[in-house]
């Protein structure tokens, strides 16, 4: 039976516990960490775990729990040092998006896992949407051709759970650290393909709750020079229409059209079989279980999974040129 000690119990951190009761029989969570007393006094009630088991700041706690997996829920600033606590006890880490707070931080982490014979794995959860997996079984299958251009948009309120709202509305680029880091993971993955970022503009709309800018546009293109446009918003105006995260897709290839719309993938305008329209997102909950499951069983076969802290870096070097335009625009 492995050892879990979640850090981020709260809001985001909330989405582990059906994940972690489908494999109580793998694992147990044996401590909680988390500055909101109301996140740390559910979490407790959840895991059935004593006073001593909740803290709100890691000290030595790690070293005396001597846990085999540390989970990272924590804001992405506080990245860099939780995992190296966590490989200072012996723990492997499964960390949250974005990987740290800078690619420099990310490749820090990455030689880390590496020095101390640990393994890192980074949530990227969005893989395991129903119409994605679908979508990149199409283009690696060869199914659709050569690929002539992709188009990606998002509209979507991005204030996020709470407890953590205040956090992300803070951010000075909140739609690049929250959705852009998932974004661009998805399009190297369901592309089977590096990107390369050509170009990137940000900027915040006057209405928006954010301080920093809720709004992007880039144009990207694949190892094989195919376009990728990509817009997006935390803050869509009040009479705009939304585009979900697991929507407002559209890839032009030289024999189809194929969209992703509201979690359906439709081939030339027709429903693919088995990839219907859903009337909610399929929830963080179960996303966050089929990545569970496949890295529990990778440990177990001593393979890798897809979605390592190195694979990942591919992913940070896009987020990382994304910030740096964004950052010559202002």
């Amino acid at each position: 039976m492995e050892r879990v000690v979640l850090i981020g119990a709260g809001g985001f951190g909330e989405c582990w516990r059906e994940p972690l009761e489908s494999v109580s029989d793998q694992l147990t969570v044996i401590g909680i960490v988390d500055p909101d007393p109301e996140a740390r006094s559910g979490g407790r009630r959840h895991y059935g775990l004593g006073p001593d088991a909740a803290v709100a700041e890691l000290e030595d706690e790690l070293s005396a729990w001597k846990p085999t997996i540390v989970i990272d829920s924590s804001p992405f600033p506080h990245r860099s040092g939780n995992v190296g606590k966590a490989f200072a006890a012996g723990a492997d880490v499964l960390a949250a998006k974005p990987l740290g707070v800078s690619l420099e931080q990310a490749r820090h982490m990455v030689t880390a896992a590496a020095s101390a014979r640990r393994e890192l794995v980074v949530a990227q959860q969005m893989r395991y949407f129903p119409c994605f997996l679908a979508l990149r079984d199409l283009i690696t299958g060869g199914r659709l051709g050569r690929l002539r251009a992709v188009r990606i948009r998002m509209a979507l309120d991005g204030r996020g759970w709470e407890p953590g709202t205040h956090w992300r509305l803070g951010l000075e680029q909140p739609l690049l650290h929250e959705a852009g880091i998932h974004h661009f993971d998805l399009m190297r993955w369901v592309l089977s393909s590096e990107l390369t970022l050509g170009s990137l503009v940000s900027w915040n709309p006057p209405w928006s709750p954010f301080t920093g800018d809720a709004t992007v546009t880039g144009l990207l293109r694949t190892a094989e020079n195919v376009p990728v446009v990509y817009e997006a918003t935390f803050a869509p105006a009040e009479d705009a229409e939304g585009v979900r995260f697991d929507s407002g897709w559209e890839i032009v290839t030289d024999q189809a059209t194929v969209r992703v719309d509201n979690g359906g993938l439709f081939l030339d305008g027709r429903p693919v079989e088995g990839v219907a329209v859903q009337d909610e997102p399929v929830p963080l909950e179960v996303l966050n279980t089929s990545l569970l499951h496949t890295w529990l069983t990778c440990r177990q076969q001593g393979t890798s999974p897809p979605f390592t802290g190195e694979d990942n870096l591919r992913s940070m070097a896009l987020l990382d040129r994304a910030l740096e335009l964004a950052g010559a625009g202002t």
